[in-house]
């Protein structure tokens, strides 16, 4: 038979159970706080309300990096226009915000030199950030770097593209495509994983820091410069094909 004190334990862990990050009274059959978002398990959850000197400096405000957040259509725009080098800019950009809030040991010079390397441990960690405020992960950052590397290889790559042509469509007797096709295809798996994961990082940063959170849609003088030359240089070599 349960006991006077055993029933006022009950009622206090159902109906007084506090948010250790933010102090804010918390739903203990949710995985996260309502307001915060910190992963209410152990000793996440409190019988007392924490007091403000005993919670963490980041009150209201989950654990995690914000990252580089600009649209995923300006990413995109920029990184056809620049033939890719935008992502060069945009690993040392997530680069620097991993530094300055997560690693202090992350170099941000040599995340974006080694892009084509290092963007698979970006996409691993904004992955894993975005999970734990919420963010419903479908694919692992493997399948996204896969697709990352399979669109490089096909367009920058002469004699990839004629092997598959060559072995794999004619195979199946599909169809006859040219080289260039492949190219676009390379080109299309090339930005996906990029699209989707700046997507990511939206979801990331505006459950981290909803007040400052900011989509940056605005193009400066210089990002319009770039967009005007690399527009130019697309046409002029898709009209001399």
């Amino acid at each position: 038979m349960e006991t006077s004190s055993q029933r006022s334990e009950s009622k206090t862990s159902e109906e007084d159970s506090f948010c250790t990050n933010c102090g804010v009274k918390a739903d203990i059959t949710s995985k996260y706080c309502g307001v915060c978002g910190n992963k209410l398990l152990g000793k996440s959850i409190s019988a007392i309300k924490p007091q403000p000197s005993e919670r963490g400096t980041s009150a209201c405000k989950p654990e995690g990096t914000e990252y580089f957040c600009i649209a995923p259509i300006k990413l995109m725009l920029l990184t056809l226009c620049t033939f890719g080098l935008y992502v060069f800019y945009w690993c040392y950009k997530n680069g620097r915000a991993i530094k300055e809030q997560e690693d202090e040991s992350t170099s941000p010079f040599w995340t974006a030199v080694l892009a084509p390397i290092s963007i698979y441990g970006l996409f691993d960690r904004i992955l894993v950030s975005a999970g734990k405020v919420g963010y419903n992960i479908e694919h692992r950052a493997s399948s996204y770097y896969f697709l990352f590397v399979s669109g490089i290889i096909m367009m920058e790559s002469e004699s990839a593209s004629e092997f598959l042509q060559d072995q794999i469509w004619n195979i199946f007797n599909i169809i006859n495509m040219d080289v260039s096709v492949f190219k676009a295809i390379g080109l299309m798996l090339f930005l996906f994983p990029l699209y989707h994961i700046q997507k990511v990082i939206v979801f990331n940063n505006s459950k981290i820091a909803p007040t400052s959170y900011k989509k940056d849609y605005s193009l400066t003088d210089m990002d319009i410069l770039v967009i005007v030359i690399g527009g130019i240089l697309i046409t002029s070599i898709f009209f001399n094909q």
